[in-house]
């Protein structure tokens, strides 16, 4: 091994580690403490919060943290409202391939990262996350082998209209995150023949 080998396998091992740290940081920040499994209740298959990572919590805590964690995920400090946008989230993926655990802990993850700050960005995350689910479901399709001209066509255009959708969504969700932010501009003015700076103009959203 040369001393540019040793160099280069040095400069990858500091970013192994660097990449590893960020992922840790952030997973830590979206732990939940718990995850949903299928408990089968009376011939019918339910999704509950059945995992603890903690198995130390009293049944009270548990309770607080499911509602703790539903409203940093849905932004919505009731439980039945936060439920039914989980459970909307959760009804809109497609089911291909994955069973409803996986999906319902796939979506609440989702949530969570995305973090939500009141009803409006909860409905608008739990609406990103259906339509780009539903996008590259349709492009998927338009992938599969066999299929005439038109059907690939179909599923193109049907994934054109989700993704139009979803930057309309993702459009509205920053705007609205935006609301409360200041906007200021500089203008500059000529003063004597010198050149001052001066704030022509000064917005603040949301009240």
């Amino acid at each position: 091994m040369n001393i540019l080998d040793h160099k280069v396998m040095q400069e990858q091992t500091t970013d192994e580690k660097d990449r590893i740290q960020k992922w840790q940081d952030r997973r830590e920040k979206a732990q939940c403490g718990f995850s949903y499994e299928i408990k089968k209740q009376q011939e019918e298959k339910t999704v509950v919060a059945a995992t603890y990572l903690d198995k130390n919590l009293t049944q009270t805590q548990k309770i607080e943290l499911q509602l703790a964690t539903l409203y940093t995920a849905t932004g919505t400090i009731n439980p039945e409202y936060g439920q039914i946008l989980l459970n909307q989230t959760i009804s809109g993926f497609s089911s291909q391939g994955r069973d409803i655990a996986t999906t319902a802990n796939a979506a609440h993850g989702a949530l969570l990262a995305m973090n939500p700050q009141d009803e409006y960005e909860g409905m608008l995350c739990c609406r990103l996350l259906v339509l780009h689910d539903q996008y590259m479901r349709f492009m998927i399709n338009s992938a599969s082998p066999n299929q005439s001209t038109q059907l690939i066509d179909s599923n193109i255009n049907r994934a054109t209209k989700l993704m139009r959708l979803y930057n309309e969504t993702l459009d509205t969700l920053n705007r609205h995150r935006r609301k409360g932010e200041q906007k200021v501009t500089v203008q500059h003015v000529n003063v004597n023949g010198g050149q001052a700076v001066v704030a022509g103009q000064f917005t603040q959203g949301g009240g």
